[in-house]
């Protein structure tokens, strides 16, 4: 089993705080450096054994021991931490970042770096942030995108990915990094999206109605608007990163919603009842899929 000496993560909030937990849960570092703005996530993943050594952010230049570099911080503060990170590891590093995005900003990234710069996403997370909700079994049964500028000459970063991916229970898929922001505004970013617009429509309704709208909500606004409490600089950073993407999404989306609205206008009980059989059999088959896939990882 591969094992690394040295490594850090750059972020430990629920995807960094679990990945370094993952880490040493499956003996997979010797010593996992942790770095963050906040030390108090510092000190908490000390205490639960998730790091073996912390830094906070600015003192870098103990990374230039570590063999690998995983930054799981919000996308668009990733240029600022490539920059410091270019000054401090020596070429032989490799930096993989866990960004939502990649596309135009794995690119941009990569321009004037002299380590190896290997661009990867876990489809992992929840609405909980922090280190506080971080946890060893995150990635278990979720899939792991890796998004190489060349498979042939990053052959070995991804063997190494792909190890690392396979203990901890993901799995390991690899892609352009164009088709992974096309797939992931219409999948993750999108709904995100909707979700929060669908809770402030409801706010304004609210407002404007002087109905206590909030107090009566079931399980199904909760399990719907679930992602609505997702940490709102993370998502603010994806939506502007992946702008072009998520406006083709929203365009799919509008389209879809403004049938919807006139059929109920105009009473069209048959475009209603086909298109959300439609819907419902497509989400069903989809979760029949995840279901499947989750077996073969546990």
């Amino acid at each position: 089993m591969v094992q690394l000496q040295r490594c850090a993560v750059i972020g430990l909030g629920l995807i960094g705080g679990s990945f370094a937990a993952a880490l040493k849960s499956h003996g997979l570092a010797a010593c996992v450096v942790g770095v963050d703005s906040n030390a108090e996530a510092l000190r908490e993943a000390l205490m639960y054994g998730y790091i073996d050594e912390a830094v906070e952010m600015g003192s870098g230049s103990v990374l230039a021991s570590c063999e690998v570099v995983f930054v799981a911080t919000p996308v668009r503060s990733m240029s600022k931490i490539f920059a410091q990170l270019n000054v401090i590891l020596p070429p032989t590093a490799l930096v993989v970042d866990f960004g939502s995005v990649k596309g135009e900003l794995a690119w941009a990234l990569n321009q004037g770096i002299s380590f190896r710069y290997l661009p990867a996403h876990p489809i992992a997370g929840g609405e909980r942030s922090g280190i506080h909700a971080a946890q060893s079994t995150l990635f278990q049964g979720k899939k792991f995108i890796i998004c190489p500028f060349d498979r042939e000459a990053y052959a070995s970063d991804i063997a190494l990915m792909e190890q690392l991916i396979l203990v901890i229970g993901g799995q390991s898929e690899v892609m352009d990094t164009a088709e992974h922001d096309t797939i992931f505004a219409a999948v993750s970013h999108l709904p995100h999206v909707v979700a929060y617009a669908l809770v402030n429509a409801l706010r304004t309704m609210e407002s404007c109605s002087g109905i206590k709208l909030g107090h009566y909500p079931g399980a199904g606004f909760r399990d719907f608007t679930r992602i609505a409490s997702s940490d709102e600089v993370m998502w603010s950073d994806i939506a502007l990163t992946n702008r072009t993407e998520i406006l083709h999404a929203l365009d799919a989306f509008e389209e879809t919603l403004g049938g919807i609205r006139q059929a109920i206008e105009q009473h069209d009980e048959a475009y209603l009842l086909a298109t959300f059989r439609h819907a419902r059999e497509y989400r069903d088959q989809i979760v029949k899929n995840m279901a499947e896939r989750q077996k073969t990882t546990v």
